[in-house]
Formats: C-alpha cells, sequence, structure tokens
C-alpha cells in the first residue's frame, strides 16, 4: 500500500485541507506555527488509531485533537487516507470478501480494477473514541467507487459502549488476577488468620486489586468463606468475568453495519484483515524533540555483533554513516549504565571517531540519531520534522541525498525551513502550508507560475514562500553583518519573517529586480530591500540608480564603499585579533587606530586608482536593436557605432591626464576625513590583520568582527537602515 492522500476535518488547526498526489518524497514548507507539524501528527494518529478487532479506538479526553478557538471546540473530527493497493493487494481483498460471503462472488467481477481504498476515521469528542465510518474502493479512470463498509452514528455509539464495557470487563478480570496473587502469596497468613480483626484486613488487602466496581460482590462471597478458600472463590469470580467479556466482544450490534456483502452485526472478517494490513504499516515519526543518541542506540549496535547475520547489518550501518557523515561508529561493552534491549540489560557506549558520542558536536549526533533510527526500524513511512537542525549546510546535502535514497523503499514526508531541501526537492512534491483562520495546504507543481517564475530567476522557493520581508545583498557575508548588526541593536528578523537573498554582486541587481520578480514579489506581498555597495559611485550616480529602482522595492546604497567600511572599530578588532590568534593578549586599542591610519596611508593609491578607473573604464555597448533592424545596411550601421566608440575614446584619451590629477586632488583635500570611506574595506582590515600576522577571511571573519561591535557604535546609516525594514508597515 502506498498513501496518496491525507484529506482533514476539524483536525487541531485544520478546518479542512488535504494533501493529494502524495510521492515518494514529500516535502512541506511553511513558517513557523503554520501547521506543518499537525499534518505529520495527523498520520500517526491515524495509524495509531486504526482497531482491526472492533474497527473502534480510544482517545484521549480532550480538545487537543479537535480545531477549536478562544470560545469553541469541534466535538467532531476526521482524518481520512487514502492509499493505492498492489495488483497482489486488490486480489488478496477479492478472496478474502469471495470466501467469507460466497453469496457476493458474482459481484466481485471487475473490483481489481479498484485501486484506491479510502479510509475515513471519526473523532468524536464526547465519546473520546475514534472509528471507522467508512472504507471504499475507487477506481480514478471510471470515476467510480464500491463501499466495503458503512458505520452509522448509532452503530457507532453502540460501539463505543460496548468497547468501554469490555474495558471494564477487563480491568475487572485483570484485578482478580491480581487479588489471586495476593492471596497465593498471604496463602499461610490467611491459614493463621483466626481473629475476625486479621481476616478483615487480610480480606481489605486482596480487595485492593480488585477495580471499585467489582468489590461489593467479592466482599459478600469472601466475607463468609474461610480464608483458605478464598483463592479458589476469586478465580470462580474470574472465570466468570471471562465469560463475559467472550460474551461482550462477541455480542451482535442491534444497530447493523453496512458492509460489501450487507448489513451485518458484526465487523466482517476481511474488514479486520484489511485493517490489520493497514495498521501493520510501520509508521516512524521524529519530530522536533528528538532525544539524542546514547546507551540504547550503543546496546543495539552491540547486539548486532553477537547476534547471527548482525555483522552484515552492522557494517552496512557504519558504511552508511562513514558515506554520510565521514566518521566511523562501533559499540562495545561498557560498564556504566546501559538499557534494555532484546529482554536483557545492556551496558555499550558508541563511539565516534574513537570519541564517545556524547562528546561529539550536536550536528553529527543529530544526523546519527536519523540514520539508526531509519536503520534500525525499515518504516513503511518516515516522517522527519526539520531534518536539517543543527546540520551544517554541507551535511545537509548529505542527509537530503539519505532521505531520498530511504524514498526508494519507504515513502518520506519532511517538514523543513532548509532552502537545500526545497531546492533540490522535485516541486512536484512540495507542499505549501499556510495559516490563516486555518491550516491549508497547497500542492506546488511544475505548472504554477509561483514556482516557476522564481527558480527561472534563480530566486530560491523559500524565500518567495516563507519571508514577508526580503534584503537583496551583494553577497553572503554581508547577509552575515546585518545580520550580527540586528542582533546588536535589538531586531528580531526573524520574528518579523525576514529572509536575505545574495544576488552574487550588484551587477546581478537588475536581474533580481526585474518586473517579473518584482510582480511575483508584490503578489506574495514580500516587501523587498536592494542593499548595494557605493563603491566608487558619485552622488549624481546614486540619485539615477535611485530614480531607478523600482517602484515595489527600496534600493539602499551604502554611506561608504562596502560593509567592511563599517567594521573600523578599534575595539572591536583588538578583541578579534586576539580570538584569532588563539587568545593572546588583545593590542590596545590606541595601536589599532594608528595602524588603520598607517595602512590607510599605504592604500591611498589604491582608492585614486578604483576612483580613475570608475571614470574612464566603464563599458561601451553596441545598440544591438539598430543592427537588427538595419537589414541590408547592418554592416554600415555597425561601422558608423564602431566610429562613435572610438570617437569617444580617443575623447577620454586626451582627458585622462587632466581629470585623473583632479580626482586625486580631489581625494586629497578631503583625505583625512574620506579614506576609512573610500578605501576597499576588505583590503584595509586584511591589511591590518597582517600587521598581526593574520588574514582577513571575507566569508566568516566580516561577521566575527560586527558581533563585537558595541550597539552604540553601530554606524547610524545601518542602523536606520535595519529599522526600516524591520518597522515598515
Amino acid at each position: 500500500m502506498k498513501l496518496t492522500t491525507l484529506a482533514l476535518n476539524n483536525y487541531r488547526s485544520i478546518t479542512t485541507t488535504a494533501m493529494n498526489d502524495c510521492s515518494s518524497l514529500n516535502v512541506l514548507i511553511g513558517r513557523n506555527n503554520s501547521g506543518k507539524s499537525n499534518l505529520l501528527s495527523a498520520l500517526v494518529f491515524f495509524f495509531r488509531h486504526i482497531n482491526p478487532e472492533s474497527g473502534l479506538a480510544e482517545i484521549a479526553r480532550s480538545r487537543n485533537n479537535f480545531y477549536t478557538t478562544t470560545s469553541s471546540a469541534a466535538e467532531h473530527a476526521l482524518v481520512s487516507a487514502t492509499f493505492r493497493l498492489s495488483a497482489a493487494e486488490q486480489v488478496q481483498l477479492a478472496e478474502e470478501i469471495a470466501n467469507e460471503a460466497p453469496q457476493v462472488r458474482n459481484t466481485l467481477d471487475g473490483l481489481t480494477s479498484f485501486v484506491n481504498l479510502r479510509i475515513k476515521l471519526h473523532l468524536i469528542r464526547s465519546l473520546s473514541v475514534a472509528y471507522i465510518e467508512s472504507i471504499y474502493l475507487s477506481d480514478p479512470e471510471a470515476e467510480s467507487e464500491r463501499s466495503l463498509l458503512g458505520v452509522s452514528a448509532a452503530s457507532a455509539a453502540e460501539l463505543a459502549k460496548q468497547h468501554f464495557d469490555v474495558r471494564k470487563i477487563q480491568s475487572a478480570i485483570d484485578g482478580l488476577k491480581k487479588a489471586v496473587e495476593r492471596a497465593n502469596a498471604d496463602a499461610e497468613r490467611f491459614a493463621s488468620a483466626d481473629r475476625e480483626g486479621v481476616r478483615s484486613l487480610l480480606l481489605n488487602r486482596v480487595l485492593e486489586e480488585v477495580p471499585q466496581g467489582e468489590r461489593a460482590e467479592l466482599r459478600s462471597r469472601l466475607s463468609v468463606s474461610p480464608p483458605s478458600k478464598w483463592r479458589t472463590e476469586i478465580e470462580e469470580v474470574q472465570a466468570a468475568y471471562v465469560e463475559r467479556l467472550q460474551a461482550e466482544k462477541s455480542r451482535e450490534l442491534r444497530n447493523s453495519l453496512d458492509t460489501f456483502a450487507g448489513a451485518a452485526n458484526t465487523l466482517p472478517g476481511y474488514i479486520k484483515n484489511l485493517l490489520q494490513r493497514v495498521r501493520d504499516i510501520k509508521v516512524l515519526y521524529l519530530n522536533e524533540q528528538r532525544m539524542p543518541v546514547g546507551p540504547r542506540e550503543a546496546a543495539q549496535l552491540l547486539l548486532l555483533k553477537v547476534r547471527r547475520g548482525g555483522t552484515n547489518e552492522l557494517q552496512t550501518i557504519q558504511s552508511t554513516v562513514a558515506g554520510l557523515l565521514g566518521v566511523q561508529i562501533d559499540a562495545f561493552e561498557s560498564g556504566e549504565t546501559g538499557a534494555r534491549i532484546a529482554g536483557r540489560e545492556a551496558t555499550a557506549e558508541m563511539d565516534v571517531d574513537n570519541f564517545l558520542v556524547q562528546v561529539n558536536g550536536s550536528g553529527v549526533r543529530e544526523a546519527l540519531r536519523l540514520i539508526l533510527d531509519v536503520r534500525f526500524n525499515s518504516p513503511d513511512i518516515l516522517l522527519v520534522e526539520e531534518p536539517e537542525v543543527h546540520l551544517h549546510p554541507a551535511l545537509e546535502l548529505n542527509m537530503l541525498q539519505f532521505l531520498s535514497q530511504q524514498s526508494t523503499t519507504a515513502q518520506v514526508f519532511l517538514t523543513t525551513h532548509s532552502t537545500n531541501f526545497l531546492d533540490a526537492a522535485d516541486t512536484s512534491n512540495i507542499y505549501l502550508v499556510t495559516r490563516g483562520d486555518s491550516t491549508s495546504v497547497r500542492q506546488l507543481t511544475q505548472d504554477e507560475s509561483e514556482a516557476e517564475i522564481p527558480k527561472e530567476l534563480g530566486l530560491r522557493l523559500s524565500s518567495v514562500f516563507m519571508y514577508d520581508r526580503l534584503v537583496f545583498v551583494e553577497g553572503p557575508s554581508d547577509e552575515a553583518i546585518l545580520r550580527e548588526f540586528a542582533f546588536k541593536l535589538g531586531l528580531n528578523l526573524s520574528k518579523r519573517s525576514i529572509g536575505f537573498v545574495s544576488m552574487g554582486g550588484a551587477r546581478n541587481s537588475a536581474h533580481f529586480a526585474n518586473s517579473s520578480t518584482m510582480e511575483l514579489l508584490s503578489r506574495r506581498q514580500v516587501r523587498s530591500w536592494f542593499v548595494i555597495d557605493r563603491d566608487e559611485r558619485s552622488e549624481s550616480e546614486v540619485e539615477r540608480l535611485l530614480r531607478m529602482s523600482p517602484e515595489t522595492a527600496t534600493l539602499h546604497v551604502l554611506a561608504r564603499r562596502e560593509l567592511e567600511n563599517f567594521l573600523l572599530d578599534e575595539e572591536a578588532l583588538a578583541a578579534f585579533i586576539s580570538l584569532k590568534s588563539s587568545g593572546r593578549a588583545a593590542p590596545d586599542p590606541a595601536e589599532i587606530s594608528q595602524v588603520l591610519n598607517e595602512v590607510a596611508e599605504e592604500l591611498r593609491d589604491v582608492a585614486v586608482g578604483k576612483a580613475i578607473a570608475q571614470r574612464f573604464c566603464a563599458p561601451l555597448y553596441f545598440d544591438r536593436s539598430q543592427l537588427g533592424a538595419a537589414g541590408g545596411r547592418a554592416a554600415a550601421v555597425a561601422l558608423e557605432q564602431l566610429s562613435r566608440m572610438n570617437e569617444r575614446i580617443s575623447e577620454m584619451i586626451g582627458q585622462v591626464d587632466v581629470e585623473a590629477a583632479e580626482i586625486a586632488a580631489d581625494i586629497d583635500a578631503k583625505w583625512a576625513l574620506i579614506k576609512f570611506n573610500i578605501i576597499p574595506g576588505t583590503e584595509l582590515l586584511d591589511a591590518v590583520l597582517k600587521r598581526y600576522n593574520l588574514r582577513y577571511r571575507k566569508d566568516r571573519d566580516g561577521a566575527a568582527i560586527a558581533s563585537l561591535i558595541a550597539e552604540g557604535k553601530v554606524d547610524p546609516s545601518v542602523a536606520e537602515l535595519l529599522r526600516s525594514i524591520v518597522y515598515a508597515e
């Protein structure tokens, strides 16, 4: 059986929704508290409450599983699952029906064309039960269906009463069994119980094991019998209860069930067998709060070493872990506290690269948790919440590879916020989970423009669907620095649902800011900001960029050359040098200030050279539209454009000396005020660190320095930018 559809009504945060066309690997995306976990919990609930014996199971007496608002809670909820049957499963079902109800054999013709099996589980809050309301077979091509079972509300109420009556009788039997054990254990004391006080005390001890409602009858019987015969008396009462239990279990319903073979007063055997096969589907649910790997898993590995055939399984697990995580695992006997495995107390500990698993990083331990759980349980359906928790991005990709491999033998459903899991998955298996008044699910197909446009433009699916506000930055290091500054300022980006998109440089801003992208984000009501470096742009160029920016987005050009120029804080740099050089004494901030000024003078020519390059090295372009429309004059038009470009180059050649001198003089006149704004911040930081035998790593050091800058020393222009993003209406 393969699950194809999960449909829910009034379940937890859901009024009505469905997850259709489930395949081997299914990814659920959505913002925090959108209801993704409720979809997975509904699957777990369904399989746990399939009762093949009676079709009814007891549920907790609470509102937790019902759609609840501040003023009311739903009385009924539905969890419906549809499965696709294999050819063998179809034949087996038809044969079981024919064997139990030969009179309907002629109506079974064509039943094997009904490939879908739908089971609807009905929850009733007041009765604290969940029962199978209906079972249908359907043929999607013929758009027809056949009912296997229908249970009316009256039948459900009768089944619920029968269930609780059976439970009450079983409780009495269990209590009587314990009373027999108590009577047997106190046999010698019973023999000497001549005095009435002792006899009464012993009688009360025996009756403690019996449910309250059954004590009166048993007390009346035992009070007139000698203690030596109490055990016999209790066993006789127990035998009577066993008979009552069998009678209650086999009692026919007054309100009949609607079955494939007609009205029935008990659940047919073919229905029980079918439900048992559904119940036997192994579901493994790894929720977000996973227990750490420890003695139990170590004991399971150790058991493989001594079990026949276990060595090969152990080697397979070790190879899987080594391939995915790059570590070697093993288990050994230990005198420390262990766990009970296979009915015996096992003391074991697990090693990861010759270190105890407990001292390894959280990423490795989380990945091991998932791998070992899957390997030890071999599920048919695997449900995983946030598999990326604590994982390094490289490990995320390895986990995705592992889960993809598992989806060849098991159906995998996972919830995630990770772009690695989203962008690598097939969009036909991605479900968007949103929540307004209730949770809803929508499958993102390849035909949907809202899925295709961001993929086509290089904009991640997660960016479009997971955030209310997007900040487009030139590179990942810019995002890291801005996040650190926001944290320093007490601005919660996650709470405001703010995401970042790395453009790979300012030259790509037009690519991301095109009308299609902006239209998509506008429809999704996602606010956008573009943050780009000033570089050597003049004020007039900045004004031109601002005029050209999309109406639906905000363009912010940094007040300094690049974000690294906002990291030139003496105290932060002193602390960073101490950390980066393995904790040696931090230099004096005054010393850092002097070094900054010295290296700035050394880099003066770099700043001047970049300003001159900005003036004279701007690209010249052909007007290709003119060439396309020129027809037979294409060569002449091309020659005209080349001539104009040549004239422009000649003009610039004649101006280079004069204008270069003017640029240098202008910079020198304002040098003391602007040097730390126009020198490339990355080069300046690297030059400072070289004085201390260190180097600046743009991909990680920028955020580290930003984290060391005091809140009050974050540049006002950066602080204003971040606040405008966070508090924008």
